[in-house]
């Protein structure tokens, strides 16, 4: 009976293969992790037809969860949270009125971080996000293109202290006059976006 020799090709495939079996968990914890945080930053939108934008100061509390799963050093989880506080009009399109007010926001990411001893981090992709400023007539904001990034400490018992950026490009306007996307070439905001610092203190438990 002849046998085939394997290729250098073929074993090669097999040893990262087994590589990579050696290098998976055996299983993964289920993470939960709440927080609650503080966090100040920007909003701005540019109204169609006028000159300028309406740009706005914001400051608030937020308090949220992470729910997933977590290995060894990589953890990926779903980021959910509620923010709440005031924000003032520092800058506006000439002859328009300045507003100031409360605002309310939601955010939704899928989140994967990196756990070493003390420190952590993570980058999420936003799924479901919100930004409304409390008017009249509510204005809000929701959809486009939102990143989060995070760096936090967890040497310290039970808790982690986190610093958080939010970098929002919202894709979708509700007003007086209905819903309608945010484009160049929209007749109600042709471009809307928040940027957010926050400092979070959460609990990560690994059960």
């Amino acid at each position: 009976m002849r046998f085939m020799r394997p290729s250098l090709k073929s074993l090669s495939s097999l040893a990262i293969a087994a590589l990579t079996m050696m290098a998976l968990p055996a299983k993964a914890d289920l993470l939960l992790e709440p927080y609650i945080g503080v966090g100040a930053g920007t909003a701005k939108n540019t109204p169609f037809g006028v000159s300028g934008s309406y740009s706005d100061t914001m400051a608030g509390t937020t308090f949220g969860g992470r729910v997933g799963y977590a290995m060894p050093l990589l953890w990926f989880a779903a980021d959910y949270s509620l923010s709440n506080g005031s924000y003032k009009n520092s800058e506006k399109p000439s002859g328009a009125s300045s507003v100031d007010g409360t605002y309310t926001g939601s955010n939704l990411y899928a989140v994967v971080g990196v756990k070493v001893p003390l420190l952590q981090a993570y980058a999420g992709y936003g799924l479901m996000n919100e930004l409304t400023l409390k008017k009249s007539v509510d204005e809000k904001f929701s959809g486009g293109t939102n990143f989060k990034l995070g760096a936090g400490f967890t040497g310290l018992p039970f808790v982690a202290l986190n610093l958080e950026l939010l970098l929002n490009k919202y894709g979708k306007f509700k007003g007086a006059g209905g819903e309608s996307d945010i484009s160049s070439s929209s007749t109600a905001v042709t471009d809307a976006q928040s940027t957010t610092w926050m400092i979070t203190v959460s609990a990560p438990f690994r059960l």
